[in-house]
């Protein structure tokens, strides 16, 4: 018997449903090393930092009705697999940095949203 995977998800945004073609989340742990100047001429330790987590989505933009991404502060964006609604994810206090459009031959317009939260919250 093979093993399961989560496959597409749905994004809320504020409790509203938000249609998107990708999302994708990048923790960086803010841990980074300390380099001195020694005889082994490599660092010999490393401090902790701040955690921070940044997102990108990629959301088709519709000829009307479109999100209004740049306005978006102190939101909350909850997703979840669609064959496993219990399982979901929460980010925090999100707030859009910049957003850009890109247009492609034979595709749809697609707006490019590179946003931040303050605290996510894994399943369980």
């Amino acid at each position: 018997m093979g093993i399961e995977y989560d496959g597409e998800v749905v994004v809320e945004i504020n409790g509203v449903e938000v249609d998107v073609v990708s999302f994708d989340d990048t923790v960086t742990t803010g841990r980074r090393p300390v380099k001195t100047m020694n005889r082994t001429k490599r660092a010999k330790g490393s401090v902790n930092g701040s955690e921070s987590v940044e997102m990108k989505i990629t959301a088709p933009a519709p000829a009307t009705g479109e999100f209004n991404w740049r306005t978006m502060k102190d939101a909350q964006i909850v997703i979840y697999p669609v064959e496993n609604p219990t399982k979901r994810t929460t980010y925090q206090d999100s707030n859009v940095t910049s957003v850009g459009s890109r247009y492609q031959l034979e595709g749809e317009m697609v707006r490019d949203v590179s946003l931040y939260c303050l605290r996510k919250v894994d399943p369980k």
